[in-house]
């Protein structure tokens, strides 16, 4: 799941609100301190414009109507270069294997399956709004952990009625374990679920979903 573009846009707008303020800023203290020859009702304006400025980004940032930090989109470009590295590691290993008959089975090398090894990300989904302190909790704690978390996704009656931490490969029952209790130490339960039917999927290693359950159950 790759960033939400809602998110995107919310950071452009919220960015380019820094850098209007940033100039006005810096213009109305140069004219203040006389660097800058500007007519008086002009510098008040601009001061005006300045305090002005200064509550509307702080209310829309309160209110998350913008974004200013860029921590989930540099995630998802981590993630997506590890996972192009994942690519060539594999590409190669095949290529290096190859016969007339087809590419020959291979054990790879505890040091191959480090250097492969690919970052858990958890896909955070809240049933409403209400819930989204509660994501955003789950999300500073993944975060911390060194985990990656893309944003917040509000599938409202789709939730299950209880809180779950999805995973999806057998073989991550004890990743999943440990994100459980990364949860579980900032008050947030959600016991791990193995979901079936995806042993042969094209499914991401290390990939997980919070979930949370509906709200009243």
């Amino acid at each position: 799941m790759p960033v939400d573009p809602m998110y995107l846009w919310q950071l452009i707008i919220g960015w380019t609100c820094v850098g209007v303020f940033v100039c006005t800023a810096v213009i109305t203290v140069l004219a203040i301190v006389g660097l800058l020859r500007i007519d008086r009702d002009i510098r008040n304006q601009l001061f005006a414009a300045l305090v002005l400025e200064i509550v509307a980004i702080g209310v829309a940032v309160f209110a998350g109507l913008v974004k200013v930090d860029p921590k989930p989109v540099a995630q998802e470009i981590t993630a997506s270069v590890q996972a192009q590295q994942t690519l060539r590691e594999i590409d190669t290993v095949v290529t290096a294997n190859a016969t007339p008959e087809g590419p020959q089975p291979t054990t790879p090398q505890p040091g191959a399956i480090a250097s492969a090894e690919i970052t858990p990300r958890v896909y955070i989904q809240i049933a409403s709004d209400a819930q989204r302190d509660e994501g955003e909790k789950a999300r500073d704690a993944i975060r911390d952990a060194g985990q990656l978390a893309p944003g917040i996704e509000n599938v409202g009656t789709r939730a299950p009625n209880t809180n779950q931490l999805r995973y999806f490969l057998p073989g991550e029952a004890e990743l999943a374990g440990q994100i459980e209790a990364e949860l579980a130490a900032v008050g947030i339960t959600a016991p791990a679920t193995l979901i079936n039917g995806f042993e042969n999927a094209d499914i991401r290693p290390h990939h997980f979903e919070l979930w949370f359950g509906k709200p009243g159950n």
